[in-house]
């Protein structure tokens, strides 16, 4: 089985021609920074191997590729699981050649995407010994230093939030300045040795409204994105396009919506918990978008053909004011779109009227899991 895994992973990301033609064919170009996806392309429940899932991209992707484009530098994003579905010859190392790129940032967010990305950038880096290869998301940043001892191929994880770390990378390596100690967040091989600079970027509230989350043209088949990648997140490899949405999804297409950074629980199963965020990022606090950049994200997302947006951000259950502003606003904007929303706790009254005036059609709902430890409540 360990075999099969190992050819599957090189078949659907590695081997093949590359596609040629097409409306949204990346034209061949020189890039400052390519930041690829690599989902899990198998599964190891019955059937096996079936599905392809980590489908979503990071929120954050398409701010970071944004962020390099205003300041003046190429940047796209592939996603390895997208370029399967359009072409199962799809090959990274063509792409690269025609595509050369200064640094390839590919994301480890996820901790079921190890074995994959592992794998895509140990080929990349074999077959371009002198490109940068950089990691990047919570996995990445929680295991920065073990996954340089293991695998000379990596030469650097961002950890924790990106945004000003990679900007900085970005320009030293296009001047050819291999001196990275003053990249905050950055570790790094230096002449064999590995450093560690100081986690001292976290994003303030400032800095997250300066980011566009929606410059969804950045991806390379973007279209297929929007339209077939949908809730919840799984592809069958037997599948059609349309098969795959008509049949595993909620039958809309969802568009993750983002609102702010951070959480103040603590719940035991999350990674993107209280104590995680302090430990990973340093963030000791939930930060909101304000209300116009969420509504320009909104506008932006339905321009593109979404038509629900999907929010799991409510770090305050008990206090949702800002929520229901926000629903004023859509309502005052007359937008039209419909919503998924994942509470973190038991919803207000106040905040399910807000919701439903806003959102009343029944394609909208409500997520809500409570967990007790008590066996009576259990069971009611």
């Amino acid at each position: 089985m360990t075999h099969l895994f190992f050819r599957r992973v090189d078949r659907y990301t590695l081997v093949g021609p590359v596609r040629e033609g097409g409306e949204d064919s990346m034209k061949a170009e020189e890039l400052d920074c390519l930041l690829i996806h690599t989902p899990k392309f198998d599964n190891w429940y019955k059937p096996l191997g079936d599905f392809i899932w980590i489908n979503y991209l990071p929120i954050g992707i398409f701010a970071l590729a944004d962020l390099l484009v205003q300041h003046g530098y190429s940047s796209k994003i592939v996603h390895l699981g997208i370029e399967w579905i359009e072409d199962h010859n799809f090959n990274v190392i063509d792409f690269l050649r025609e595509n050369k790129a200064k640094v390839v940032a590919l994301s480890l967010h996820w901790h079921h995407q190890s074995y994959g990305v592992i794998k895509v950038a140990e080929a990349i880096k074999t077959n371009y010994p002198d490109l940068f290869i950089l990691l990047g998301g919570f996995t990445a940043s929680y295991y920065h230093k073990e996954i340089l001892e293991e695998f000379p191929f990596v030469d650097a994880i961002i950890r924790g939030e990106a945004e000003i770390p990679l900007l900085k990378l970005v320009e030293k390596l296009r001047e050819k300045d291999r001196d990275l100690q003053d990249v905050p967040n950055l570790t790094w091989r230096r002449n064999g040795e590995i450093m560690e600079n100081e986690l001292s970027y976290v994003a303030t509230e400032e800095d997250i409204n300066r980011l566009r989350f929606t410059n969804i043209r950045l991806l390379k088949n973007h279209e297929t994105y929007v339209n077939y990648v949908g809730h919840p997140f799984i592809w069958k490899k037997g599948f059609s396009k349309e098969q795959n949405f008509k049949k595993l999804s909620i039958g809309s297409k969802t568009f993750p919506l983002a609102i702010g950074r951070g959480c103040p629980m603590s719940c035991t199963w999350c990674s993107g918990s209280a104590v995680s965020q302090k430990f990973i990022t340093k963030r000791i606090k939930p930060i909101y978008r304000s209300t116009d950049k969420i509504i320009d994200s909104i506008k932006e997302a339905l321009g593109y053909g979404y038509e629900t947006m999907y929010v799991v951000f409510d770090p305050f259950p008990e206090k949702q004011e800002f929520f229901v502003d926000l629903f004023a606003r859509i309502r005052e904007e007359k937008i039209r779109c419909e919503m998924i929303f994942e509470c973190h706790g038991l919803p207000t009254k106040t905040f399910i009227d807000a919701f439903h005036d806003t959102f009343p059609n029944k394609e909208s709902f409500l997520c809500i899991s409570p967990e007790t430890g008590s066996e009576r409540l259990r069971k009611i």
